[in-house]
């Protein structure tokens, strides 16, 4: 059976606008040393002429045939489901969203390999070979994935989900660059998946209507992308990264869910953060020539391995155990790693959540897609969650 704790779904790719304009190297060979398996969360496979560059082809093809990397490439998203060529159709104050996807994903894959043909110091030949090569690491969510995040995500916005609230307050305070003032919001289903807000937010914002209540729908909108990201994790086995604005929600989906699993567990047994700090921190500059051959023997280390497996029962080690197994696999390291002390890596804990009987009224409130995982597999026992740290230092940025 996988193990969830030791599968990593993660991106990698540096975003302008639409396009992706380069990769953090560093983030993949960080996560291929901590975890067993790194899915790679794909822009249209517009990471690998990067890769490319950065590995070289041998170096690619030796990583891809390790069966270390798998590939999760989707066009797949949520969206504001009720607009028609550019213009919103639903009144002000009312929201319904609807799912997104290729209509033929083999096509989609295919078109996305095409910019490897034209990669520069490879040969036609060596192309089709990452070509194959890249197809036979590509893992997919099951059929009905689309419908089952739209379904947990509608059921987040019918069941009155602290998050609401929180994604709201942190695009309000974005917006308007000082912190959110306090508000009140509720949603109700007016038609099956078409929700009203009732908020006095349209009086308070400081923003003209529409502004409001564009404000709104893609506050929401980050809940569904929540969702997708956990839905993500489930179909691949896998924890993933969360960007700052994921993880204040995350805390709120969590809290909400154990007080559906019993209303007397404290909120505070979830939330506790760990931060390790001292991990080494990869720096790979152009021009730089990676030993992939020597990342994966690295990762077979028995030191490399402990410190995976002891990593998913990190919350009842003690300060000094922290700093003497991340000493330890930093030494490991020093033949290939560049550059001094890295950022800390956070983990965010839980506290036997899953070990807690659901019961009561709120009980329905867990049967969703994404909350089902996270009770089920993520938060049975005590110990790392997921890595959410300065996993992705680039990836949510445009270049510079």
């Amino acid at each position: 059976m996988t193990n969830v704790r030791r599968r990593l779904i993660t991106e990698i790719a540096i975003t302008s606008g639409l396009e992706v304009s380069g990769i953090d190297i560093n983030v993949l060979l960080r996560n291929l040393i901590l975890f067993d398996t790194v899915v790679l969360k794909s822009q249209r496979l517009k990471e690998f002429p990067f890769l490319i560059r950065a590995l070289g082809y041998s170096g690619l093809m030796e990583l891809l045939s390790s069966k270390a990397l798998d590939i999760y490439c989707e066009g797949a998203t949520i969206i504001e489901s009720v607009e028609r060529e550019g213009h919103r159709e639903l009144p002000i104050g009312e929201y319904s969203f609807g799912w997104l996807e290729a209509a033929d994903h083999r096509k989609y894959v295919s078109s996305g390999m095409e910019p490897l043909t034209f990669v520069e110091g490879i040969s036609w030949r060596e192309a089709q070979r990452v070509k194959r090569a890249i197809a036979s690491r590509l893992v997919r969510p099951p059929s009905d994935f689309g419908q089952k995040v739209l379904d947990q995500f509608n059921r987040d916005l019918r069941s009155g989900s602290p998050a609401i609230k929180r994604a709201v307050a942190l695009r309000l305070a974005k917006k308007l660059g000082t912190p959110s003032p306090e508000f009140s919001i509720r949603l109700f289903e007016t038609k099956d998946r078409q929700f009203r807000a009732e908020t006095n937010l349209f009086d308070m914002a400081q923003l003209s209507r529409e502004s409001t209540n564009k404000l709104i729908e893609v506050a929401l909108g980050g809940i569904g992308s929540l969702n997708q990201r956990l839905g993500e994790m489930r179909s691949v086995s896998a924890l993933s990264g969360f960007s700052e604005d994921e993880i204040a929600l995350l805390e709120d989906k969590l809290a909400f869910l154990a007080m559906a699993c019993n209303p007397s567990v404290s909120e505070a047994q979830f939330r506790r953060i760990l931060v390790l700090t001292g991990f080494p921190e990869f720096r790979v500059e152009n021009g730089t020539k990676i030993d992939v051959g020597k990342l994966l023997e690295i990762r077979q280390t028995r030191e490399c391995a402990e410190f995976r497996e002891w990593l998913t029962t990190i919350d009842s080690a003690s300060d000094a155990e922290i700093k003497d197994r991340i000493g330890s696999v930093r030494s490991k390291l020093s033949s290939f790693v560049h550059g001094s002390t890295g950022k800390g890596i956070r983990l965010l804990a839980s506290a036997g959540i899953g070990l807690i009987p659901v019961a009561g009224p709120l009980a329905g409130l867990v049967e969703g897609y994404a909350d089902t995982f996270l009770v089920d597999k993520v938060l049975p026992e005590s110990g790392a969650v997921s890595f959410i740290s300065n996993l992705y230092p680039s990836v949510f940025k445009a270049s510079r």
